[in-house]
């Protein structure tokens, strides 16, 4: 079993952090809510909520399903393993159905990765053969 310290050696894992990355370790997608105010954060996780200033923060697992709210086309950035930009690497923001007001970022892969992705449903997926998962979303299609 892989430890988060050796599956994310670029991350300054901390207290804070660490249940984001265990999660993505185990394929579940684990955020800070506040218990004060009910605030969803998105990574990265703090030790403080930034509606409220309470350091009453709870670590829980979101749903992952939701409408992508805006996109982009990464034409560079940091190396990471079987990660390309050419072509273009489709980027998505998606504002989760279940956690009002909760938006969270990641690679959309598959079909209608284009801008035509904006306002569709979207749902994160764990695409297979990653040792450190990162985020990613896929467009669900109409039933």
């Amino acid at each position: 079993m892989i430890n988060v310290m050796n599956a994310f050696p670029d991350v300054m894992i901390d207290h804070d952090n660490k249940y984001f990355y265990e999660g993505l370790l185990n394929h579940r997608l684990i955020l800070n809510r506040c218990g004060d105010c009910g605030t969803w954060h998105g990574e990265p996780l703090r030790a403080i909520c930034g509606n409220c200033h309470s350091w009453n923060n709870t670590h829980q697992e979101v749903s992952g399903e939701g409408t992508v709210y805006m996109m982009t086309l990464l034409h560079q950035g940091p190396a990471i393993e079987g990660v390309s930009y050419n072509p273009p690497l489709p980027f998505a923001v998606v504002e989760f159905d279940i956690q009002k007001g909760l938006r969270v970022s990641g690679k959309l892969i598959g079909k209608n990765t284009d801008f035509s992705a904006i306002g569709k449903r979207a749902r994160l997926v764990w695409p297979a053969g990653q040792v450190a998962p990162r985020l990613a979303f896929e467009i669900v299609e109409a039933a």
